[in-house]
């Protein structure tokens, strides 16, 4: 059974949780990482939803600082692109 007392629901927790922090991290890499930080917010959210059962986990500090690393990396994708497209355009016109 997959209850949060069973060691197999907390090892799962605490995997998706080192996920995220993974996804997170390599989601600071402009560009390239917005794939990995969908994948941590993915992470973040199945195991928020897992918190509820189980509160002591003791990776939660791995899995928010990857949804932080996720959503900064995500933050300095989208304002690269941003000046990439204000620049191309600029010299179109």
């Amino acid at each position: 059974m997959n209850t949060p007392e069973s060691p197999e629901f907390r090892i799962r927790v605490m995997d998706r949780s080192l996920r995220c922090f993974a996804g997170g991290v390599c989601g600071l890499i402009p560009l390239l990482g917005v794939p990995e930080a969908m994948l941590a917010f993915l992470y973040f959210w199945e195991t928020r939803a897992a918190a509820a059962a189980w509160p002591e986990n003791p990776a939660r500090h791995y899995r928010r600082a990857g949804f932080v690393f996720a959503i900064l990396g995500t933050l300095v994708s989208v304002i690269i692109s941003a000046i990439f497209l204000v620049v191309v355009l600029q010299k179109m016109l």
